[in-house]
């Protein structure tokens, strides 16, 4: 095998683990939908559901599978002992993922989980940062900060990913374009165990989106598909991380850039984590207990349509990208601080006015056969004109 991978040049063999990726879960999942039917393993709506009815929601057997055939491919290309851990490290998701699908898994036990994961992982390979070049001060950093830099890094990945898989394409737009944005950059790199590694996403992922966005085949990709792929986003953004003064000088980034530009690649992951922590916060919750304030559902409240609001966000988060670099180019990391700071801020804005004008909708319509005909019709247009009023000044 190993004599055949050398005989190819690397965008040959790209595109075999690329398609070969995406063909097996094309070919697993309709056979997967029947049996979960079959068995009855189907997800059940709730309040905070954004579909009406039940779904096959065991998706991400598939990925695990792609998974594990890619990273055979691609292990010529890397380090074996990496493979190993990477294999190891998946497994123990997959398992917990598909218990937590199956029968739910309390959040410190997939916590657990993911702690240990991430250590098979980090043993013995070259993942851990050891430089933010000069980012809150830090340079080359002690070897406990290091670690606990990676774990923090890796279980904010993993979980904001989970979470933002809460609408029909959205978790697999995002990934795509997650996984295309690192395999351009360890392709630029010569880094090709890293962008063959990116490929093996987008394939299931692009097989994935043609179910999950189907009205008569639909499934979801679960917690099972969900960590695995937040793990290997987590595994991609670190090894970017890590990356040396020489290499981002061939990318053109600025290196006290290299911490924010990797926020710009995950920002809707980062910053709609954040905002919704923050909001559970304020309203006294736990920080665990879900709601339906993340963006995807603030959009779909509006009256788009999941593939249309997946569209939109994965469009900005490209525009958003697309700037930050672009400042990169030119300006001080200040000026690129303040501009980041900037979009989240009106973003978090933009978000909170769509949330609003979808509560006051809202209760006009519970109003409406509880007052007489000519009393509501000019309540309503009351609180229209405040609407304006408060759009005017805030």
């Amino acid at each position: 095998m190993e004599i055949l991978v050398q005989t190819l040049n690397i965008k040959t063999y790209a595109f075999i683990v690329l398609l070969l990726s995406l063909v097996i879960t094309y070919i697993m999942i309709p056979k997967l939908i029947g049996i979960v039917k079959y068995k009855w393993f189907i997800d059940h709506p709730n309040n905070r559901s954004s579909h009406s009815y039940q779904t096959p929601n065991l998706g991400g057997i598939t990925f695990y599978v792609s998974f594990v055939i890619g990273l055979f491919l691609i292990q010529f290309y890397g380090v074996a002992t990496f493979s190993f851990n990477m294999l190891a490290a998946i497994t123990i998701l997959f398992i917990a993922g598909l218990k937590d699908d199956l029968v739910v898994l309390s959040v410190r036990s997939k916590v657990l989980a993911q702690l240990l994961a991430i250590t098979l992982l980090l043993v013995n390979t070259d993942i851990p940062i050891e430089n933010l070049y000069g980012f809150l001060g830090l340079t080359d950093m002690p070897y406990w900060l290091t670690l606990g830099f990676s774990y923090f890094a890796m279980l904010s990945i993993i979980n904001a990913y989970n979470l933002i898989d809460g609408i029909d394409g959205l978790a697999a737009m995002l990934g795509v374009m997650v996984f295309a944005i690192f395999g351009l950059v360890f392709y630029s790199l010569s880094y090709y165990y890293y962008f063959l590694l990116a490929l093996v996403p987008i394939g299931y992922l692009l097989a994935f989106l043609r179910y999950n966005l189907s009205k008569s085949k639909k499934i979801f990709m679960g917690d099972t598909g969900s960590m695995i792929t937040g793990f290997l986003i987590g595994v991609l953004a670190l090894r970017f991380l890590s990356l040396d003064g020489m290499q981002l000088q061939t990318l053109n980034i600025q290196p006290e850039n290299l911490l924010l530009l990797t926020l710009g690649i995950l920002f809707v992951l980062t910053t709609d984590t954040l905002r919704v922590m923050v909001i559970r916060l304020w309203n006294n919750k736990s920080l665990f207990k879900p709601d339906r304030n993340h963006v995807h559902h603030i959009l779909i409240d509006t009256g788009l349509p999941h593939w249309a609001a997946s569209l939109w966000i994965t469009g900005c988060s490209i525009f958003v990208l697309l700037l930050l670099y672009i400042i990169n180019l030119y300006f001080s990391n200040l000026i690129l601080w303040m501009v980041f700071v900037a979009i989240t801020l009106f973003t978090t804005r933009l978000l909170f006015y769509f949330d609003m004008k979808h509560r006051i909708q809202k209760s006009e319509q519970a109003m409406l056969p509880k007052i007489p005909t000519n009393k509501w019709v000019f309540k309503i247009k009351l609180q229209r004109i405040a609407v304006h009023i408060f759009r005017l000044f805030f």
